[in-house]
């Protein structure tokens, strides 16, 4: 899995912003274009909702064809290969819960501003 970028903030509203990556890679155009959101096997979807000509898709195979050239171009070589699996997962897993532990620091202080 590649990481294409950060989104925006969940607002207000609701929502988050398509980064800038993401509209090109599915070739949006703003105010013309939608884009579905879907569950798959424990991942979330975002798909551009094309056109289908007698059962083919020509625009999603365009779509696909970028995305996977993207994701070629893109592999994460940050792991070492010559670490143990073990020790990659004990290190990343530390991290995890670090991150976690600051994320609900983050949300206790905002709360305590917002009182």
């Amino acid at each position: 899995m590649i990481k294409v970028g950060e989104s925006t903030k969940y607002d207000n509203y609701g929502r988050i912003s398509c980064i800038g990556e993401i509209a090109e890679l599915l070739n949006l155009e703003k105010g013309l274009d939608h884009v579905g959101f879907y569950v798959d096997n424990g991942e979330i979807i975002v798909r551009k909702h094309t056109k289908s000509y007698m059962g083919l898709d020509f625009e999603y195979n365009e779509i696909r064809d970028r995305i996977i050239a993207y994701e070629g171009a893109h592999i994460d070589d940050t792991v070492p290969i010559d670490m143990d699996p073990d020790e990659i997962e004990k290190l990343a897993y530390a991290q995890y819960l670090k991150d976690k532990n600051d994320r609900k620091e983050q949300i206790c202080s905002k709360s305590k501003k917002e009182q």
